[in-house]
């Protein structure tokens, strides 16, 4: 008897958890759909990159907080830019009460040369030590969508074409490859994803004077566009011992080095 009890004191506390999270949950593990379009023509664009992601974090009742990657999609726009993100329903996190459990999700479009509408005003912005003073809203905020009942329609995300200084694009870049965790994805994905990034920075790097100063920001999120970031992360140390050694990051780095190090762990792209 008293175990049937706590049985169903469960069940009532479980209740009370999911139900004001019920509508969140629904459009954070939905299958969902977009598509992709040049802001200036409206045309889809075919074969942008698109990462969809959703974190759940929690506070402790007594202490401490829980925070997590629920699922991280890599996918690819079509010829007409619709893409497709499955549903997700093994991937969610419940909070009992007290807890501020909140679930979150992003989906993003990465197109080399293309910022997407939305993330402009964070491009220019960084503070005194270089590192960007705001977050691209495609990252901090789940995109407007719809739900249909069974799945959710995501409204297009418009890009356009702009030319960025190499500090602007590796921070960019780098912020939206990193959208809701680095590597908890496919890693095949990953790695495409990232040899994407090295394809297009690797050149505009090494074809710089070899003396040519950057700073610690744009040094460190262009070394994570290789193929293997740890290694090229660890070259860099190497390299530029004294780079690492100002807390506040008021270091200079070299494009030679830079290039070097983003070379290092495996064949350039």
């Amino acid at each position: 008897m008293q175990a049937r009890y706590w049985f169903y004191l469960f069940l009532i506390v479980l209740a009370i958890a999911v139900l004001p999270q019920l509508p969140t949950y629904v459009m954070v593990n939905a299958p969902k759909t977009g598509r992709v379009v040049d802001s200036t023509t409206g045309r889809g664009l075919p074969d942008v990159t698109v990462v969809a992601a959703a974190t759940y974090n929690a506070s402790g009742l007594i202490h401490g907080s829980a925070y997590l990657t629920l699922y991280r999609i890599i996918t690819t726009t079509d010829a007409d830019g619709n893409f497709e993100i499955p549903s997700t329903w093994t991937s969610f996190g419940i909070g009992i009460p007290g807890t501020d459990a909140r679930e979150r999700w992003f989906i993003t479009a990465i197109k080399l040369g293309y910022v997407l509408e939305r993330d402009q005003s964070a491009l220019s912005k960084f503070d005194e030590y270089g590192a960007p003073a705001e977050i691209p809203s495609s990252i901090a905020e789940s995109p407007p969508a719809t739900w249909l009942g069974y799945r959710v329609r995501v409204d297009p995300l418009r890009m356009k074409p702009m030319s960025l200084s190499l500090k602007e694009a590796a921070v960019y870049y780098s912020s939206l490859k990193g959208v809701g965790g680095f590597a908890v994805g496919n890693p095949k994905d990953e790695a495409s994803l990232r040899t994407l990034g090295a394809e297009w920075f690797l050149p505009q790097v090494c074809e710089l004077d070899t003396d040519e100063v950057m700073d610690m920001t744009t040094g460190g999120k262009l070394v994570m566009f290789s193929t293997n970031p740890d290694e090229s992360a660890k070259r860099l140390r190497q390299l530029e011992p004294s780079g690492f050694g100002d807390l506040q990051q008021h270091t200079i780095l070299h494009a030679g080095n830079v290039c070097s190090a983003m070379k290092a762990g495996g064949d350039a792209p």
